[in-house]
């Protein structure tokens, strides 16, 4: 089967949708602005009932939900993906050579409103 963009609309169904665009760039977003090493990996998970997107990186700090601020550049991602996912949290631990035990997974999930 070919690659499209509307195949994980399709599996995920339109709830989910809405927010999985902009939350796995926020997370990307992140991981190439604030972890050193090699990169990053994007996992996505297509359940029947649930889609979760994970980027590891090779940095173990967690992220901060920074309080919101006006004049500020950044630090509105996480806000962003607290507001539109279900879920969303840390997992330590990334896959070898992007970090291993050195690096973490930020995750986020949303609902496909399937069984």
């Amino acid at each position: 089967m070919a690659w499209r963009p509307s195949l994980v609309r399709d599996e995920c169904g339109a709830p989910a949708y809405g927010g999985l665009p902009r939350c796995t760039a926020e997370l990307a977003a992140n991981a190439y602005a604030h972890a050193p090493g090699n990169g990053s990996v994007l996992w996505l998970a297509v359940e029947p009932a649930e889609v979760c997107v994970t980027v590891y990186d090779g940095n173990l700090t967690e992220p901060l939900l920074r309080p919101p601020s006006l004049d500020a550049e950044g630090g509105r991602g996480l806000r962003i993906v607290e507001a539109l996912a279900d879920k969303w949290g840390t997992t330590p631990g990334a896959p070898l050579g992007v970090g291993g035990a050195e690096g973490k997974g930020v995750w986020f999930s949303l609902a496909t409103g399937g069984a």
